[in-house]
């Protein structure tokens, strides 16, 4: 997330994002008084269904300004702040959960990706519950397409793409083995595969995963 493209801040007016969080698991392993913090918030949408069902200790942190203010138009009582996600503004242990939705796709790279994932278990107390939604690698020729073209620009590892030809927006898609080992500081309480809409009307092949501290 370190140097956002400012194109990110474009999406908070152009794109529609549809990860949702299943509210029936999230309520099983967290407290209604957990202290929430929700990883690339954008806009603040997850966040808002979170608060709408009853979970008011919230902050939320995004690279982008567009997102944030966005953000704080549409939700001026939500703490969201202008923030990278590999060197969160908290102390150790300030929160019992945290979200990371759809948030990996928009960093392509391996080391900054660690370093987010370390920043967040390092801001979650020992046994706290970490969700992450995001999408995986697919073999439709589309995307194929896709995959090779940037790793002739060597944009990244297999799976970064451009989301437009020839656009300044790069994302990826993720091999669930990468995934596991991302995460390796956590347990794995569950993973769920499913398909997801993508911010251009496509879909994908995707993972939940909801892991805890160790």
């Amino acid at each position: 997330m370190s140097g956002a493209p400012d194109p990110w801040s474009a999406e908070a007016a152009l794109s529609r994002f549809s990860h949702a969080v299943p509210m029936e698991a999230w309520s099983r392993l967290v407290a209604r008084d957990a202290r929430v913090l929700d990883v690339g918030c954008g806009w603040g949408r997850t966040l808002a269904d979170l608060r709408a069902a009853g979970w008011p200790r919230l902050a939320g942190v995004d690279p982008a300004p567009g997102m944030i203010a966005r953000g704080r138009a549409e939700h001026p009582d939500l703490d969201l702040r202008l923030a990278d996600g590999e060197r969160l503004p908290f102390d150790d242990a300030s929160f019992d959960a945290a979200l990371l939705v759809a948030v990996l796709t928009a960093i392509p790279d391996d080391a900054a990706q660690r370093a987010v994932a370390a920043e967040i278990r390092r801001v979650l107390a020992p046994g706290g519950v970490l969700f992450v939604s995001d999408l995986l690698l697919n073999d439709d020729a589309r995307n194929l397409a896709r995959y090779r073209a940037a790793a002739d620009e060597r944009l990244g590892p297999w799976g970064v793409f451009r989301v437009d030809p020839g656009g300044d927006l790069v994302c990826r898609h993720h091999d669930p083995a990468w995934l596991d080992d991302l995460f390796a500081g956590f347990d794995v309480a569950a993973r769920e595969p499913f398909t997801a809409a993508t911010m251009r009307g496509h879909t994908s092949d995707a993972l939940r995963l909801w892991l805890r501290r160790r």
